[in-house]
């Protein structure tokens, strides 16, 4: 984390003036397609957040979760059915599959109606989009709640690569390259890759004993660009990510421990699950000791 220091002393009139002109002149001005054109952050008239590829790359975000954390308004939520998507508390249930997401989601200008692309690494990415607010004119009828746009990095017009490795604590890994550049006077290329995996995530399940909360992310990138003149530009993308993941544990911090206060709310008289696993186990659901339980027998 940068830390900003103030001087203690202006010198002077003229360095005080000059510094703001200094400044300024150091911001990087930001392109965003979030009106289907390429346009100024500061000119578009609608709420964006735009998160650049260096940003996520330092940041070591892996995915739009993870980023979600640090982007006002925007909430991800793991379930049993999928991953609940919402925009200033405004989203869709995952439970039903026919009803597509409240927060459409465009890979590359390509539309992705499920909530399942949560769940793709972030590699190679050139920025992220977030757009708060019904999007009906830009992004179509069901972005109800907002958009999110993912850019994908293009081959430049000079070959480069790149290799990035990183390991966190919870033995977490992360190993992500990306190559490419011109192979004629009109045409490029770009192959880029991700493996990322998290070992331990400090849980384990009450029952089998087995860690939960792991993940195991491979993904991997194929872009081309054609521009036969200097007006027209055609891409060609394939794009596989396979998403092997156990469970998303959870932990209990207001659980009644006691059968004769705990009926569940689904029908008066059914004990709800802590109540359940600490009459039958003796189990304490209700203490943050990253053991993950859900009520039943250890015998199962």
């Amino acid at each position: 984390m940068k830390k900003l220091v103030q001087p203690l002393l202006a010198i002077g009139l003229a360095g005080v003036v000059a510094a703001p002109a200094a400044f300024a002149q150091q911001l990087e001005e930001i392109i965003v397609t979030a009106t289907k054109r390429e346009t100024s952050l500061q000119d578009v008239p609608i709420s964006v957040t735009a998160v650049m590829g260096e940003a996520i790359l330092q940041g070591g975000f892996s995915d739009i979760e993870d980023l979600s954390t640090f982007i006002p308004n925007l909430q991800i939520r793991d379930g049993f059915t999928g991953q609940a998507m919402a925009i200033r508390g405004v989203g869709s249930d995952p439970g039903n599959e026919a009803f597509e997401q409240g927060v459409a989601q465009f890979h590359d200008g390509v539309y992705y109606g499920r909530d399942t692309l949560n769940q793709n690494l972030f590699f190679d990415m050139e920025r992220v989009e977030v757009v708060r607010g019904p999007q009906p004119t830009f992004a179509g009828q069901s972005a109800t709640a907002g958009a999110i746009n993912y850019i994908s990095r293009k081959p430049g017009d000079q070959f480069e690569a790149n290799v990035t490795v990183q390991y966190g604590s919870d033995e977490e890994s992360s190993l992500e390259i990306g190559v490419g550049g011109p192979v004629s006077d009109t045409f490029a290329l770009r192959f880029s890759g991700r493996f990322y995996e998290l070992d331990d995530a400090g849980y384990t399940d009450l029952v089998t004993g087995a860690p939960t909360g792991t993940k195991e992310n491979t993904a991997v990138r194929l872009i081309g660009v054609w521009t036969p003149t200097d007006r027209l530009d055609i891409t060609f993308k394939a794009e596989h990510n396979d998403v092997f993941q156990i469970g998303t544990p959870n932990e209990h911090t207001r659980c009644e421990l006691r059968p004769q206060f705990a009926d569940a709310f689904i029908a008066f008289g059914f004990k709800d699950a802590c109540a359940m696993d600490s009459l039958a186990n003796g189990n304490n659901l209700a203490a943050l000791d990253g053991v993950y339980a859900s009520g039943g027998a250890n015998d199962l």
